[in-house]
């Protein structure tokens, strides 16, 4: 009896499976797609991008086969698809592909887009067609734009040139100006640099943005890194700007340096010559320095730099003028341990003497409980540490020392008010990786600033609304508006 019982068992057994092997055959029977368009968003005409993935599900209880799986427009296809281990090569199909009962399968593609030859990005669009064996047929739109580049390929820049157009510059391992070179930058161009490739000055660099048209300096990487992510908001994916030893009078105006290791290096240099000015600009979200200056002359106006990994300025000797700047570090991503501001009068065991410091109507703000930390040099105590702040709001602790701060608004004395981040709106949104430096109405800086130097110095802020209209100016480079 025993055996009988276990013999029926065994064939129950094997009935349900078979029945489990039986694929739906009805010409209603489909599959569920993750969605109706995949999209690349944003792709480099004639170069391969990252692989992307969407997933095909069977929710019935029986499994599910495919008949043929092709791309609508055949050979002609931009995009390359791969199903489950199997290529999808041009003009040819892929068979006999199954799901088992509530399973899914994943396909992988990418796309090498054509090249329009249009300054503005093209839509591209293909179909993936899906077929059962019962006859149901099925698809997925597949979608990228493709942006036409002019290509700079390690160039090396020893004349004066000149790039203008709306045409981005794609630049594959590296740009350089030789010292008998200037490059001159118009407005409205946007520079893409591949990870590879930084901005090495040795001449000179002039940026005429503007603010209708400012001037981008960002990478190459213009899809997703995933879903409603963009590479654009995440940092580290280029080099940066490095201004070098012999490299005087550079002019950046309206420029936009983002996503970088860091935005802008400058090299040690002659103090008695201007280096760099450097106005109603962003420097942004960088995994190094937004700023870093070793013992030079420079100058930055109406400018806001923010969210470093380590410093958004950083400062080793020399003579430094900050007028109307919004210096914020809120990092969100981890492995950043920086803070607004350092500065120092020695590297290591190299002096580095400020002659002047001078920070006026601006706003150092940050995450940290300090973001303002000088350092002096207590092995060579006369050397020069001048600095000097005026009319400033301050992330750091009250100093009681009139002969460096003056008017000085210190976050010691409004913590338990308000968060530092309260000083600006709107509220970061730290999952969408986006932040808004304008000042909020509660901000201790809104109608705290000088007068005389608003007036003299910007009168406009960095979105060109009057400081100076209700005389009575904000600090940071944005001028609060009321609703």
């Amino acid at each position: 009896m025993r055996k009988l019982v276990l013999c029926l068992l065994s064939v129950l057994c094997l009935y349900a499976c078979m029945e489990d092997d039986n694929y739906i055959v009805s010409p209603n029977a489909g599959v569920e797609i993750w969605k109706d368009t995949a999209s690349l968003d944003t792709v480099i005409a004639n170069e391969v991008t990252q692989t992307d993935t969407f997933k095909v599900y069977n929710l019935h209880k029986q499994p599910i086969r495919f008949s043929k799986i092709w791309l609508e427009k055949g050979s002609e296809s931009p995009f390359r698809v791969n199903i489950d281990g199997q290529s999808l090569l041009p003009g040819q199909t892929i068979e006999n592909v199954e799901i088992a009962k509530k399973d899914s399968l994943i396909v992988f593609f990418f796309v090498k887009a054509t090249d329009f030859d249009k300054d503005q990005a093209e839509m591209e669009t293909d179909k993936l067609h899906f077929l059962t064996e019962g006859g149901k047929e099925q698809h997925i739109v597949l979608k990228c734009y493709s942006q036409s580049v002019i290509t700079l390929d390690d160039l090396s820049i020893a004349d004066d040139q000149v790039l203008s157009g709306a045409r981005p510059y794609h630049v594959k391992g590296g740009l350089t100006v030789e010292e008998t070179g200037t490059l001159t930058i118009e407005s409205g161009v946007t520079v893409l640099f591949d990870e590879k490739s930084d901005l090495k000055v040795n001449g000179k660099l002039i940026v005429n943005g503007t603010l209708e048209k400012p001037v981008v300096f960002r990478s190459d990487r213009l899809g997703n890194m995933i879903v409603d992510m963009p590479y654009d908001k995440i940092p580290g994916q280029w080099g940066g700007v490095v201004l070098g030893a012999n490299s005087f009078g550079n002019h950046l105006n309206y420029v936009d340096i983002h996503g970088g290791n860091n935005g802008v290096l400058i090299e040690k240099s002659d103090e008695s010559q201007q280096k760099l000015l450097l106005e109603n600009s962003i420097i942004h979200n960088v995994s190094k320095y937004g700023l870093s200056s070793d013992g030079s002359q420079i100058k930055v106006v109406n400018t806001q730099i923010s969210n470093a990994g380590l410093d958004c300025v950083n400062l080793y000797g020399g003579d430094s003028e900050f007028i109307h700047c919004t210096i914020a570090n809120f990092y969100p991503f981890v492995g950043g341990h920086g803070i607004a501001l350092r500065f120092s009068n020695y590297r290591d065991d190299e002096r580095c003497p400020i002659k002047n410091l001078h920070f006026k109507n601006s706003i150092i703000s940050g995450i940290s409980f300090d973001d303002v930390v000088g350092t002096k040099n207590q092995d060579y105590t006369s050397d020069l540490f001048e600095y000097n702040f005026t009319n400033c709001l301050l992330n750091t602790e009250r100093v009681d020392d009139e002969l460096h701060f003056q008017n000085c608004i210190f976050s010691s004395d409004y913590r338990n008010e308000m968060k530092e981040s309260d000083n600006f709106t709107p509220a970061f949104d730290y999952d969408k990786l986006v932040f808004n430096f304008d000042l909020s109405e509660q901000s201790k800086a809104v109608n705290s600033a000088d007068y005389d130097i608003a007036a003299s110095e910007a009168p406009l802020d960095r979105h060109g609304n009057s400081r100076t209209a209700d005389h009575n100016p904000d600090m940071g480079c944005y001028e609060h508006q009321s609703e």
